[in-house]
């Protein structure tokens, strides 16, 4: 079992200005939808992560986002990895945007 800081598992929760911070597998959006307005998440590797599913995804819309050296949007974890990104700043981000799991091949 993963020792996450906030781990969400329910139908439509709402977060209003919370402040999650951790190391590595922060915040676990594991099941139902759920909407965070002015958040401040804050982690070192793979921070925000689901359950691989199908039809669902991450959207982050007037974000800032930044690290320390260059980061990464994301890493694909399976088939169905997919995040939107609208309206956001963006600060040592690393051109291709996102890498591989483990090296393997496995979004286009």
């Amino acid at each position: 079992m993963q020792a996450v800081a906030l781990r969400i598992s329910g139908a439509k929760a709402m977060f209003y200005k919370v402040k999650v911070a951790g190391t590595r597998d922060t915040l676990l959006d594991e099941t139902g939808s759920h909407y965070f307005h002015q958040p401040h998440i804050r982690g070192s590797v793979d921070f925000i992560f689901a359950h691989r599913r199908d039809d669902t995804g991450f959207s982050f819309v007037n974000c800032k986002i930044n690290g320390t050296g260059r980061i990464y949007l994301g890493r694909a974890w399976g088939n169905y990895s997919r995040a939107i990104y609208s309206n956001c700043y963006f600060e040592n981000i690393n051109p291709a945007g996102w890498t591989d799991w483990n090296g393997k091949q496995q979004c286009l």
